[in-house]
């Protein structure tokens, strides 16, 4: 029997379980053994980077979207043929923001097809509906836009709540993420619109981004990381997140569990999808060919949604649990949201952003009521310093 190696990036443990399960019935129909590696979040582009330049590890890989390009300029990435996506994707209807992200035009005018959807997230708040209607604040309007949302942390810590909002302060890819939908609620973008110059840095992107960690005020000092700011939530100590998708079941605080509610982070959500590349170094790429057709079935989408994310397509929508008002929620957000841009500049200066953003965090807890020179001291020294090294 063959075996493939398939990389994921670590969803947590029940989810693993519900993906070996999976795996166990590809087995049985395929006669095609699947090897799982777990890599964590915080690792995964150095990790990917090394299976690109040294061309060794797994046959498949899942992926962000915005990494795709990069890795394909690598010479790393096998290129799935036309016929090979239509195998694969023909028969779902899959959302617009799924696809992006792994298609490339060459100088011949041909397109290349890169990597294949396979999962998707939005950035969503979570909040306490009952601590709202005590602060007298109405959840229809409580997120709806910036100065809505710091007028809603602003009522909460008046009415004797603590942490009013938690979300991740320390090194965090979600701490980007979060920090998008501020910036493009304001106007602004991270680059100009053919993806070739720095935009960050512009005044109406500053104003975002300030508006952004102001945030830090209402979080009651408290320094998290992606698992603390979920936990504080979870447990009762705080009233809003900020966040991706939150399952219910997670939720052990029956309180919190009764009075969840959910709503998109500002008027234009970050949403992300995670894709599945195959790697040019597979000994064995058409038993990987035959995973990825396997796992983008919407019946394969049964044990992996919402645990991995949600599907990448609207089939399997109108059954439980996304027949539910807080995946209403969630489907318009990635209806209406937008994703990072895909450029041969975005890698760097995503991992810049990822690096800075707990700087700023630190400068802006240690002196709050200068948050707004903090905020634009080191993005206009991040953004001239980028152009010089773009430049050279």
């Amino acid at each position: 029997m063959k075996e493939i190696v398939f990389s994921i990036f670590k969803p947590g443990e029940e989810p693993l379980t519900d993906l070996a399960t999976l795996l166990e019935k590809f087995e049985r129909e395929k006669k095609i053994h699947v090897r799982l590696e777990a890599i964590e979040w915080s690792v995964g582009w150095r990790r990917q980077v090394e299976m690109a330049l040294y061309q060794g590890g797994p046959d498949i890989s899942h992926t962000g979207s915005t990494w795709v390009m990069d890795l394909a300029r690598m010479n790393s990435l096998r290129p799935f043929s036309a016929s090979e996506v239509e195998k694969i994707l023909t028969g779902k209807d899959y959302f617009q923001h799924s696809v992006p992200g792994g298609i490339s035009v060459e100088p011949d005018g041909h397109l290349l097809t890169w990597a294949i959807p396979f999962s998707g997230d939005v950035r969503v708040v979570s909040y306490r509906r009952d601590l709202l209607e005590q602060a007298g604040v109405d959840e229809g309007i409580a997120f709806q836009n910036s100065t809505n949302f710091e007028n809603t942390l602003a009522k909460l810590k008046a009415s004797g709540v603590e942490t009013a909002l938690a979300l991740p302060t320390r090194q965090s890819n979600i701490g980007l993420h979060n920090l998008a939908s501020w910036i493009w609620s304001f106007g602004g973008d991270f680059l100009n619109p053919d993806g070739t110059k720095i935009e960050f840095d512009a005044p109406k992107a500053l104003d975002g981004i300030k508006a952004y960690f102001r945030l830090g005020r209402y979080s009651g000092s408290h320094r998290f990381d992606e698992g603390d700011s979920s936990l504080a939530f979870f447990t009762g100590q705080a009233a809003v997140l900020l966040s991706g998708s939150v399952n219910p079941e997670f939720i052990l605080n029956a309180e919190v569990r009764e009075n969840l509610g959910i709503a998109s982070a500002l008027d234009t959500p970050f949403v992300g999808p995670d894709v599945l590349v195959v790697w040019k170094h597979s000994r064995h790429p058409d038993e990987a060919l035959e995973l990825i057709q396997f796992l983008s079935q919407p019946e394969s989408g049964k044990f992996l949604f919402p645990t991995f994310g949600f599907p990448p397509y609207r089939e399997g929508w109108q059954y439980p649990p996304f027949d539910t008002p807080q995946y209403k929620v969630i489907m318009h957000a990635w209806q209406t949201g937008r994703s990072f841009p895909v450029s041969e500049l975005w890698a760097l200066i995503e991992k810049r952003l990822i690096d800075i953003i707990p700087e700023i965090w630190d400068e802006v807890f240690a002196n709050p009521q200068n948050s707004d020179t903090i905020v634009e001291q080191k993005i206009n020294t991040m953004a001239s310093r980028l152009r010089m090294t773009l430049e050279s």
